[in-house]
């Protein structure tokens, strides 16, 4: 770090320590996603509307109105499509040489309920960069105490550079879930 940013950063804690908001957590506000990012097939949660949910949620965790979920006893959902929860990463088994699961805990042996297709998004803070992207968990949904997600690491790949940096123990954030399929057994 430079001089001329040591001293930003100074100034920065300075301005924002009565305001209870932290450098880190404004370095955190969204990116745009790039015109490339976007497939243009109409997706029902394209990244435009999740830059947009993201830019929203940082809005109220600025203001105080929100910045982690909570999993209250056997109370309300596990998760939010709103608010981020920490959930702690317990496990990590290689599938391949590029490909792990990875499996959290949920707190209270609760399960996340999900429907078939449905996805969640983590939410990662690397390099000063808050980065965003989207996995279905590959677990069933009344599976009580974890989930698992299986995610393959790109060289290159900014989450995927996180992602690799995890180990047990450590709190990824995430919240949903997403999904429009309405999967029906038996139907034709």
């Amino acid at each position: 770090m430079t001089a001329n940013e040591v001293e930003h950063d100074k100034v920065c804690h300075d301005v924002f320590r009565n305001m209870d908001v932290s450098v880190e957590h404004l370095l955190r506000k969204p990116k745009p996603p790039e015109p490339s990012d976007c497939c243009g097939n109409g997706c029902a949660l394209c990244v435009h509307d999740i830059y947009e949910q993201e830019l929203k949620i940082w809005k109220n965790e600025l203001l105080g109105h929100g910045s982690e979920g909570s999993t209250d006893g056997e109370k309300g959902q596990v998760l939010s499509r709103d608010i981020y929860t920490a959930f702690e990463l317990v496990g990590i088994t290689a599938i391949t040489d590029k490909c792990c699961q990875y499996t959290f805990a949920i707190p209270h042996r609760r399960s996340l309920q999900m429907n078939v297709g449905d996805h969640l998004i983590m939410r990662a803070s690397y390099n000063g960069e808050c980065i965003t992207r989207q996995y279905t968990p590959i677990s069933p949904s009344a599976q009580r105490g974890t989930f698992e997600v299986l995610i393959k690491i790109y060289p290159n790949g900014k989450m995927s550079k996180y992602i690799d940096s995890l180990t047990e123990g450590s709190l990824v954030e995430w919240r949903g879930p997403f999904g429009e399929l309405n999967y029906k057994p038996n139907y034709a």
